[in-house]
């Protein structure tokens, strides 16, 4: 049997969330009483060795359309790269539709919180992208640039150690968004923060939603 042309369309509810989260997709179109694979589209690889990198379809589920060729499923966002991914539906090595998910960044830990000079303490993000727009957080301590960290070939996981520094009290570590690399030559900064990334970071016209983080430690005696 073969598959004949359909108008498939779906969305998923909500169209954005962070890994793990979960979304509802709702689709129709599909030919009737038939098994559908979901597939998450997402980025493999770096930008940093020859090897480069590439595009990989993650499978969800299976699930099979109803009489009237529509489909409901729940999905589990995977712990993956942030920023814009397809979840592509297909059946029978065709893609019947695809329909765009953002994955936003999320802070998972700061700890210890409470720590001595020269004691490490580690900031975890997930969710981070792929493009030389997302992939990137520009990180300072007490307002001193310190460099950046990268989150494409961790799949999205930043994790930074850091030693505490300075004198007793409050310690500020600032996490902006960063432009990875580019074509243009200096004075343009990449790798730094950015700090009006609210305002004209490149990214925003593609709908991409870079926030900054400020956090603290205390340092004890």
């Amino acid at each position: 049997m073969t598959l004949k042309p359909t108008p498939a369309a779906a969305t998923l509810t909500p169209a954005s969330g962070v890994v793990n989260s979960k979304t509802m997709l709702n689709a129709k179109g599909l030919p009737p009483n038939t098994e559908v694979g979901l597939h998450f589209i997402t980025a493999r690889g770096n930008r940093m060795t020859p090897s480069g990198w590439n595009l990989d379809s993650v499978p969800l589920a299976t699930v099979t359309t109803k009489a009237d060729g529509s489909l409901t499923a729940p999905i589990k966002i995977p712990d993956d790269l942030g920023g814009w991914h397809m979840v592509k539906l297909a059946a029978r090595d065709r893609v019947l539709t695809e329909v765009p998910f953002y994955v936003e960044q999320s802070l998972i830990k700061v700890a210890p919180k409470r720590v001595k000079v020269g004691e490490p303490f580690t900031i975890q993000i997930k969710g981070v992208g792929w493009t030389e727009l997302d992939n990137t957080l520009a990180v300072s301590y007490d307002n001193a640039a310190m460099g950046y960290a990268c989150g494409f070939n961790s799949n999205g996981d930043i994790t930074i150690n850091l030693v505490a520094s300075g004198q007793l009290g409050t310690h500020l570590i600032d996490l902006y968004p960063a432009i990875y690399k580019g074509k243009d030559r200096v004075p343009w900064n990449y790798q730094t923060p950015y700090l009006t990334y609210a305002q004209d970071f490149p990214a925003l016209a593609l709908g991409y939603r870079l926030p900054a983080y400020r956090l603290a430690i205390e340092i004890v005696p």
